[in-house]
């Protein structure tokens, strides 16, 4: 919504589209999912983002016995990324998430979290420019679902398995990873 030299600004709310094969598609009216971005770029490859995302889920959600929602949860965050020299990189990013379940059976608090360190290295005189990464991250789990208050972090939308593999398959709940990662550029010209 606004882009300036120091500082950004976004807000959006949605109503998700989710793609079925055998008819048209269309957007899930059960579902409001809507927040804000605030970035700050103190100075050139650094950025501090802070946002919030609410998403309400008005649908009926079981997951092997487990009841899911319908539920609401907010999620607020922030993530501190970019360059200490030009050569070496960092990334941190962590998020609360307070909420609740609201099924006819159960009623849950919702209180989790997650956490997330990278530091990296660029070798930016080499003529591909490869990058090394180190990341660990942690996601809160529940370890007695639907006993009146839920600690698994929901990732809302998840995209993991673009960056973590088929590690991701647990979504993020009740986890720790550790993963390396490398890239390398094409030379111009």
């Amino acid at each position: 919504m606004r882009t300036g030299e120091k500082w950004d600004a976004d807000a959006f709310w949605v109503q998700p589209v989710v793609p079925q094969g055998n008819k048209l598609d269309r957007a899930d009216n059960q579902q409001n999912f809507a927040g804000g971005f605030l970035t700050y770029k103190p100075r050139k490859g650094t950025t501090l983002d802070l946002y919030g995302l609410v998403l309400d889920n008005g649908n009926s959600i079981a997951q092997q016995g487990l009841t899911r929602g319908p539920f609401t949860v907010g999620t607020f965050g922030s993530r501190y990324a970019g360059d200490v020299t030009g050569k070496v990189l960092f990334d941190c990013e962590g998020a609360v998430q307070l909420g609740n379940i609201n099924a006819p059976a159960v009623r849950e608090d919702v209180v989790a979290g997650f956490a997330t360190t990278g530091l990296g290295y660029c070798w930016a005189d080499a003529p591909t420019k490869p990058t090394l990464w180190l990341y660990y991250d942690y996601a809160s789990g529940d370890r007695s679902p639907n006993a009146g208050r839920s600690t698994t972090f929901n990732q809302l939308y998840p995209f993991g398995h673009y960056y973590l593999g088929w590690a991701t398959w647990w979504a993020g709940r009740t986890s720790t990873t550790s993963t390396c990662s490398t890239t390398c550029t094409r030379p111009s010209g």
